[in-house]
């Protein structure tokens, strides 16, 4: 799949995510992005970070939603690619810094679809500076 504006419009058709890059120690893209989707009706279900760093994906239910929305630090995604494959996950979106060839090849291989870039960005509600970031971006991102 790839990251067209369409992809990733519908992506955000969704009513639920599960949301992975929060953490109980400070604030985090994760957080910010959580905030946008509920406040848009959206119903988000966070697989946070412990504090030790682990990725509390047991305390999901994958059966709520398809689609899952990555902010966290490549590192940590590496560890979850696997779980997502095995969970019903079909389409993941992976923010800005949370990804590289190696975890876009890895989800590929598992057959799950990518968008990626800026949630923020992309989100139709969001307003502000990021609404004028994704008008910049379709006049020169062709």
């Amino acid at each position: 799949m790839s990251n067209t504006l369409v992809d990733i419009a519908e992506f955000f058709e969704a009513d639920s995510f599960i949301l992975f890059g929060e953490s109980p120690r400070r604030k985090t893209f994760a957080a910010a992005i959580r905030k946008e989707l509920e406040k848009n009706g959206r119903r988000v279900f966070a697989a946070t970070r412990s504090f030790d760093g682990e990725i509390d994906t047991e305390s999901v239910s994958y059966d709520t939603c398809d689609r899952a929305i990555i902010a966290m630090a490549r590192k940590n995604t590496k560890s979850i690619v696997d779980k997502l494959k095995n969970s019903g996950i079909t389409r993941v979106f992976l923010q800005n810094g949370s990804y590289d060839d190696e975890i876009l090849a890895a989800f590929r291989d598992a057959g799950i679809a990518v968008s990626k870039g800026c949630v923020l960005m992309y989100l139709p509600e969001s307003g502000g500076i990021h609404r004028f970031h994704r008008w910049l971006h379709s006049l020169f991102a062709r």
